[in-house]
């Protein structure tokens, strides 16, 4: 449970539109997983569909 909630902090700092909350939780991410895409499976359980959905919306 616990990590649910520092999942759902590192979450919550990218509603603030601060760059430094943004990338520490960039920072965060890619030092626990090594990548976004890894994040997405591991933490958020999203499936490769979902993942390249995602991807197509936001990276052009």
């Amino acid at each position: 449970m616990a990590k649910d909630k520092q999942v759902a902090d590192y979450l919550f700092s990218l509603f603030d539109t601060k760059p430094e909350y943004i990338e520490a939780s960039i920072d965060k991410i890619l030092e626990e997983y090594g990548t976004i895409r890894e994040y997405a499976k591991t933490a958020l359980s999203l499936n490769g569909i979902i993942i390249k959905q995602l991807e197509d919306i936001f990276l052009e």
